[in-house]
Parts: structure tokens; sequence; C-alpha cells
């Protein structure tokens, strides 16, 4: 038996221009998917172009290694995981080859993204049909072998329908050229001489011929006209008829057949035009999930683009995250919400549609809660809310998550009330209840029963309830997968919706095209329990392991982590350039995403019984990579913190592990600096030599910031007023590093006759949390909060300068504090003093005329905290007041500076490379006269060093134009 020590990986590497990657941190990254399930592989392999694939198959022949390609991992039923090698395609394999907009098709590597394939489409009219809503990170490959339909799939079909020819690898290793054949062209190829790919066309022929084909299709195959059908192999699609026809085309077969055919290394695409130019979205609410059912069978007479359907757990999940305004949108009281888009080349047309449409309802349902949207970005913020549907609902603090399991049927939508009424029975039987939301326009509903899968009671369920379901679909004559494919959590049903004779002649498909069972084994034809590798089985019962911060949305550090559902919108790669996972983007490096980061983390502390298992050297280098940008926090549907994760982590690390000097001097740096800031010109002489950033590892060309000659405190030299209007909170780095910024602050409030309160913290608890020293930022959070609690009774505004600290009173604290509820009471008075000063001049228009108003464009870069914490759009707002050219936001996350990470000798280039993804590039493309703002420290220092524009902070700017 082959095994990881008997395999000469070297062998592999040096016949490859790829990569090769066999250690324990990549492997464990790849043992997942979107799916349940855990399967960890012996290697991955990120192949550049056909010939890498082609050595990598000869490879796992020779060792009798299976292969599973991969792209961006989001498959939900285990398919995208395997224990042999990953062929990750996504990496280098992922080039637009060929565009011809004439006779609309193109020509990709199946490492395309669909979203930035659909923006360059869009330069000439047009578009790649089927839309998932994982597009800004799902890719061709992985969408042509799950036959990926999405969210317009009403008018567009799915991937099978427009798949035109493929460059498809076999277990030979030899590439074949599938695309549609005439009878005589066919016949041709049954008849070469024998190869493993005339043997195709001959088994093939010999299943199409059967006397009894026909019949078996029309028996046990789902019904011809339901669009959403994926379920084991489309030998129901795949036949020739009257000689010069060009109906045979293998596409159809490999199209759904999740990998386990061969390899495709291109596919040439049909093209569509973009939909009608206008557009509108109408939203109707329900009090009963069955008038929503019902009501979707009529608006399909009037010929949407699109319906979709969310129920009270999608609504309920939404509202928590406080991202949207939901009311706006529709009732969020109703027990269900279709989402009805129409499209027209004409307004008119559109407006007497959209008309018609309300009519019908509200005279049909008694007139229920309907609200129309016009602009793009209201039609946009609708579509993510649907699309953020999966990852709220890992937000559920309860040990029972909604999970795939039956997610997945699909039927006519004549007959899914009739469906949904026996499938809520089954339920019902099994004291379940279930997540209804998705494609009711197709008749498919990803419909999720609510299960706590590390109990054995559960398990057994989520087998009976598959069981069950499979025979009903069956008797609807639906598809037991719509889109998300057989995997490891159907395919042992197939037997139940298919006949022994159609699951033989899958067997001799399976055989034609991969005689050693190389590609994707356990596949489609698998009679395996669906509980097996469960990453839920990895350790039972889990170690009750102590943490430091309070996990207040989840029931322990496991849920916490398994918040992560894997649904991949860190690794988005649509190459529009997201806040999360700065360092993700910047190398590609699928380990430095909030995925990867979770993936590693539920390894560790679920494969250990008693501690944190801190000795994992890859995860510790891993986290170390983490920016602690919160931005995974803000835009990941699950709100999964690795941030938080990360401080936690390194804080049980350091309670067995030496903490290094400059993790010390940055923890500490607060401190030290009240004694630094004594004789600034000595300590700053000191701190930029070169043995002192030898001693602490310090990036030899950075420079380290300096003390100003005076710290704010020294600068005001006054006793704070006894009454006050506003508490500032004057911030360490401040105080220390920018006083002049802290003095200006005080003096603008002033000028807008605000009696202010310096407060100054000595520390924010900032530098600890970064470094994972999180007992002694505990004890800074309580002593913290005895001083705001005893200066604040009145309960007076805070406001702060510097978001990153201000955020740790707001943010991190609330969970370090020994008495939250006492210490929550203030956080809802801290704001940013961007925010106040907004407020105080829309009070007082005579304010707001003392506002010097000039004509420069303005560059602004919102520091990460900031958009996590508080939002920039009153910065915004603000900045919009003074100028009569445009206030440009930069569409970016974080600047790569990141405190002290950019500083660091290991990180330093990385920190670069960061801020040169986008942010920098945009800063030189802004025009001459341009005013660049950022309100963070390190933002302001690493964009003025690597692009030598100079950086004030808004408040800075502000002063220059209110200031007497």
């Amino acid at each position: 038996m082959t095994t990881k020590n008997t395999i000469h990986w070297n062998e592999l590497e040096s016949a490859i221009g790829g990569d090769l990657l066999i250690d324990q941190t990549t492997r464990t990254m790849y043992a997942t998917d979107a799916s349940l399930y855990y399967i960890y592989p012996l290697a991955v392999v990120f192949p550049k172009n056909k010939e890498d694939v082609v050595q990598t198959i000869h490879f796992a022949n020779k060792y009798q290694i299976s292969i599973t390609a991969r792209t961006a991992g989001t498959s939900l039923a285990g398919q995208a995981i395997g224990n042999g090698i990953i062929l990750d395609m996504s990496r280098y394999m992922n080039r637009i080859i060929e565009l011809n907009a004439n006779q609309k098709w193109v020509d990709v590597e199946p490492g395309v993204n669909l979203s930035y394939l659909n923006s360059e489409l869009k330069k000439y009219h047009l578009q790649f049909g089927p839309e998932t809503s994982t597009s800004s990170r799902c890719c061709i490959g992985g969408m042509v072998g799950n036959n990926s339909c999405g969210l317009h799939s009403l008018v567009v079909g799915s991937v099978r329908d427009h798949l035109i020819s493929a460059k498809w690898i076999l277990s030979s290793g030899k590439t074949i050229h599938l695309k549609e054949l005439s009878k005589v062209e066919f016949e041709a190829k049954k008849n070469e001489a024998p190869t493993l790919e005339s043997n195709i066309y001959k088994d093939l022929d010999q299943i199409i011929e059967s006397s009894n084909f026909q019949a078996e299709v029309q028996q046990h195959y789902p019904v011809p006209t339901l669009k959403r059908r994926n379920m084991g192999y489309a030998l129901d699609q795949i036949s020739y008829i009257e000689e010069g026809q060009t109906k045979f085309n293998l596409c159809k077969l490999i199209a759904g057949a999740e990998g386990t055919l061969g390899i495709g290394v291109s596919f040439r695409l049909n093209l569509i035009p973009l939909f009608p130019q206008f557009k509108q979205i109408i939203t109707i609410s329900f009090q009963d999930l069955y008038q929503a059912l019902n009501a979707n069978i009529e608006i399909l007479t009037l010929a949407p683009v699109a319906i979709e359907l969310m129920d009270h757990h999608i609504i309920e999940a939404v509202s928590k995250l406080n991202k949207y305004e939901l009311a706006y949108y529709f009732n969020r009281q109703s027990k269900a919400v279709l989402i009805v888009e129409i499209a027209e080349n004409n307004i008119e047309t559109l407006n007497l549609k959209a008309e018609e449409l309300k009519q019908k309802i509200q005279t049909k349902y008694n007139q229920p809660n309907i609200s129309q949207f016009k602009t793009k970005e209201d039609i946009s913020i609708i579509w993510q809310i649907r699309k953020d549907g999966l990852g709220v609902l890992a937000n559920l603090k309860s040990k029972k998550k909604s999970v795939t399991v039956i997610e997945d049927t699909a039927v006519l939508p004549s007959v899914l009330p009739d469906y949904i009424r026996a499938f809520n029975q089954i339920l019902k039987q099994n004291n379940l209840e279930c997540v209804h939301y998705a494609h009711i326009a197709t008749g498919e509903l990803h419909l999720r029963p609510i299960l706590d899968l590390e109990a054995p009671s559960d398990k057994e369920k989520f087998i009976i309830l598959s069981k069950e379901i499979a025979l009903l679909v069956k008797k609807y004559r639906g598809s037991l997968s719509g889109e998300h494919g057989d995997g490891r959590l159907r395919s042992p049903f197939l037997s139940l919706m298919y006949s022994d004779q159609i699951i033989n002649w899958f067997k001799q498909v399976k055989q034609s095209f991969d005689p050693n069972n190389l590609f994707n084994p356990d596949i489609i034809l698998n009679d395996k329990l669906i509980t097996q590798n469960l990453k839920y089985n990895l350790t039972p019962p889990l170690p009750n392991l102590k943490t430091i911060y309070r996990f207040d949305n989840a029931i322990n550090i496991h849920d916490e982590v398994d918040k992560c559902t894997g649904s991949g919108i860190c690794i988005r790669k649509d190459h529009n350039y997201s806040g999360m996972c700065p360092t993700y983007h910047a190398t590609d490096d699928e380990t430095f995403s909030t995925r990867g980061r979770a993936n590693l983390l539920r390894k560790t502390i679920r494969t250990n019984h008693k501690d944190w298992n801190t000795d994992s050297p890859g995860l510790k280098r891993v986290l170390e990579q983490c920016l602690g940008c919160k931005a995974c926090k803000l835009e990941c549907p699950s709100s999964v913190d690795i941030a938080k994760l990360k401080s936690e982590f390194l804080a049980h690390y350091y309670e067995t592990h030496r903490p290094s000097l400059r993790t010390l001097l940055v923890a500490y740096l607060p401190r030290l600096s009240r004694y630094g800031s004594i004789f600034p010109q000595v300590s700053n002489w000191i701190s930029q030599s070169y043995r002192f950033k030898k001693l602490f590892d310090i990036s030899k060309s950075s420079n380290i910031p300096i003390f100003s000659h005076k710290n704010t405190r020294s600068l005001l030299n006054r006793k704070p007023p006894r009454d006050y209007d506003v508490i500032l909170y004057i911030d360490e780095f401040t105080n220390y590093f920018d006083s002049s910024l802290g003095y200006k602050t005080v003096l603008l409030l002033e000028q807008l006759g605000v009696k202010v309160y310096p407060l100054f913290l000595s520390e924010s608890g900032r530098t600890y949390i970064s470094k994972g020293l999180l007992h002694q930022a505990k004890k800074i959070a309580n002593k913290n909060a005895q001083t705001i609690y005893h200066l604040n009774k009145n309960k007076s505004t805070i406001v702060g300068i510097e978001p990153s600290t201000l955020s740790v009173l707001i943010d991190e604290n609330k969970d370090l504090v020994d008495q939250p509820s006492k210490y929550e009471i203030f956080t809802k008075q801290m704001m940013l003093v961007d925010r106040f000063i907004l407020q105080r001049l829309q009070e007082n228009p005579n304010l707001k005329k003392q506002l010097k108003v000039n004509n420069n464009h303005i560059f602004y870069h919102g520091h990460c905290h900031q958009k996590a914490s508080f939002g920039i759009k009153e910065t915004l707002s603000l900045l919009k007041l003074t100028t009569t050219h445009s206030v440009t936001m930069s569409k970016t996350g974080c600047c790569g500076m990141a405190g002290s990470f950019g500083y660091e000798e290991e990180h330093s280039q990385l920190a670069v490379a960061v801020g040169e993804k986008a942010l920098f590039p945009a800063v030189r493309k802004q025009p001459d006269h341009t005013i660049f703002l950022a309100s963070g420290t390190s933002c302001r220092y690493h964009i003025t060093r690597q692009t030598s524009k100079v950086v004030l902070h808004p408040i800075e700017y502000l002063y220059s134009l209110l200031a007497k």
C-alpha cells in the first residue's frame, strides 16, 4: 500500500513548473471546503499549465494516489477535498485565452473567476450567463464540475447549457477535445484504433443503444422540463439523432461530473448579451410561507428574470448584523419574502410590468407588504442581502446550526407548494425545523434543517432525513441536487433515485473514463455513510478550553471558530480588492485568508484534549501574518473575527513560551514612552540607531516614529475644566508621538464652542492586544473602565482621535472587563471626533459659516478599525463640507502597516506588498493639488514613506480651515 513516506515527491517537484506543497499547514488548509467534511490530503499541487497537470496525473498513476481538482473550494457537498493530491487550478491557470465577441464565445482556463470574467466581457456587452451567489470567488472549473446555475437560471439555465467544448485530460494523460459531433463524426471516433478515448465512445454508444435506455431515462431521471438538475451522470443529456445533426457532445456529460471523469484545462463558453438595461426589484413580504410558494407560480407567468425566497430565519439572522437597513427593503416581521427582479429594454414596458405584478399579488393575497426598488444601489444591496444568507446563519448562538444535507433538492415550481408541505411534515415527525431560501423560481429551495452534528441523535437524524427526503424527491420527479452536486453528501442515495440498471451504467461511464479510479473517488459512486469524515468527528468530546476573551456570540471557542462556513468570501478572485485578508491578496496564499486561518485553528483546538496545543509552528506563523484589521469581522457574513482569535491563541502561546524582546518592546511601548518622552532627542537617536534595530529585529530601512518635542499634556499645560461638554480621549500615540494633533484637536473643539475635558489614559491596551499579551490587556481594560466610570457619571460624550485605540474601548474591552454590562453603558457615548464635529456643524449653521471652503480634491484613506467599529460615513460627510471639489475614498483595505507589523524585519516587505496591491497606486494616480488624509497614525506614516505624499489627519486639515 502506498503511504506518504514511500512516495518520492521530489520526482513530481522536478517534473512540474508549478508548486508542490506537502507541509502540514497547507494540507490542513486544504482538508476542508465549504462543506461539513474534513479529509486530510497528501499534497497540494498548483499547476502552471497543461503539462503540469499531465505530469501530476502520471505521478498519481505511478503511486496510485487520487487527484481532486479544485479552484475556489466553495463546494457544499465535499467534492473539493480528498485524501490524495489536491490540484488547485486557481493560482496560475486563470487566463482568459481568447475572446470572440462576434461569434459570442470565450476560451478560458479553469481558474478564471466568474466576476472577473464578466467584468471583462461587459466591455463587449456580453456575459457568461450562469451567475452563482459565490461569483466573487468561484471559478469556471468548479462551475463546470458542479453544473452551476445561479440567481438568473430561470432565463439562462446552467453551465451545461453554455459549455461549447473543452480540452480534457484523461487518466492516461492524453488530452482530448470534447465538442459537438454529428453521427458521422461520432462513428469515426468510436471506430478509431483502440485507445482510452475511442473506448469511451464505444462504451457510451453501447449504453445509448441499449434497448431499454430511453425507457429507463424517462422513468427514473428528473422530469425533462426541470431546469436545475445535477444528480449522477447526465446520460439523459447525451444522444444523437438523424445523421448530419450535431447532437452528441460529451461536454453535457462532464458538466456536473464533479471532477470524476478527468480534468479540464480549458473551456469554450457560449456568451449571451447583457440583461436588459432597465431593471427593478420588487420585494413581497408574506406572513405565510405557503402564500409565497403559491405567489411564485403566479409571478412566473409575468416572465421575471429572477425570483428568490428568504424565510424568517434568514431575515432574523441578517437583521442581527446591523449591516443593512432591512426595514427599508421588506417587513422584518414577515415569515417569507420574495425578491422579484424584472428587466426590460424599455422603461415604459418595465413600469407596466411592475404595476401588473403588484396589482396581481395585491388582489390575490389581500395586499401583502410590497416594496419597489429602481436604483442600482438598492438592487445591489438587496442581492447582497440574499447572497449573505448562507453565512449569516453561522451566527446563531446555538449548538444547532442550519446544515447542508438536503439543501439542494429541486422540483417543478408547479408542485413546489405540495412538495414543501410534505417536506415539512417529515421534519415535524423528526422534531426539526428548517431554513427555506433561494431559487424558488426554478423550484429549488435551499432547505437546511437545524441540527447539532456533534450529538449522536442528530447525526442519526442526518442520515434518516437524507433517505426520507430522497424518496420524496423521487415521488415528485425532482433532482436530489439542483446545483451543489452529489459529493459525499448525496452520492450514497443515488441508488434510491435511479434503477439498478442506471447505476450500472454510471459504473460503466466511470470505468471507461477513469479505469484506475484516479479522479475524485467516492464521489457519485459512493455507498459510505454520509457521517464519515465530518469535521465534527475530529475530537468527540471537545476539550473545554479556557479563554481570556468572552466569546458571547458563541457557545464556546470551538463554535467561534466553526462560524467559518468555508464560503470563501475572504478569497475573492474578482480582482476587486476587498478589505478582508490583505495579506492573502498580497501573496495569493490561501493560508493567509480568514478561511485558511480558521481551518488551521479548528484543527489545532479540535485535536487536543487538554490545552491550546500552542506548539503548532505553522499556525503561529500564519496568525502572525494577520494584520488584525478586523475586516473579516465586518465583511464576512459569519463575522469570523480572526484578529480576536489570533490574540487569544498568542495569549496561550505566551503562557508556555517566552515572548521575544521585540514583542515586549511593542507591547510595553506606552509605558516605555513615558520615560522616552522625558529626553526625546536622546530617545529618538537611540531608536533610529542600527544596533537598536538589530537588537529588536526591526527593519533597517524603516524610520521608527519619533517622540514629539513635548507631549500633548505639556502643550496644553492647563487643568481640566470642572464643567465640560465632551471628554476628549487623547491616546498614548497621539500624546507622545503626534502631540500637535492632540493639541490642535482641543483648540479646534474650543473654536466650535465646546468645553473639553482632556482624558489621558496612560495605556489603551492596543499594543498588548496586537501582540497577544491579553492578561495584561485585561488588567488595563478594568483599570480604564474604572477611570471612565468615575469620571463620566454624567454620561458625557467621549470622543477619540486615533481609531485603533478608541476601538479598544468600544470593541475588545467589552469582552475583557469583569463587569461588561456596567461598562457597555459608556461605550454608547463613544465616537470618533470626526462624527462629533459633523454633528456640531449640522446643529449650528453659524459655525458652518466659519468653515473655509476650498476647491482642492481630497483623497481619504479610512483606518481599518474605523471601518469595523465606527464606519467612515460621517468622516466623508464632514470632508465634503470643506471643498467644492470631489472627495475620494480609497477603496482598499489595510494599508499594510498595521501598527508594528510593517516595522518588523520579516514582515516589512509584505507590508509594502499589501499597500502596493491597490492603495499606493491609487494615491500616486491622484491629480495635482490633492489633499491626502488618513485617520490612522500608522497609515499616515506608511503612505508618506512609500509615495512621498504628505498625509494629514482630518483634524489637522479642519484645524487649518476653522482655527482663527
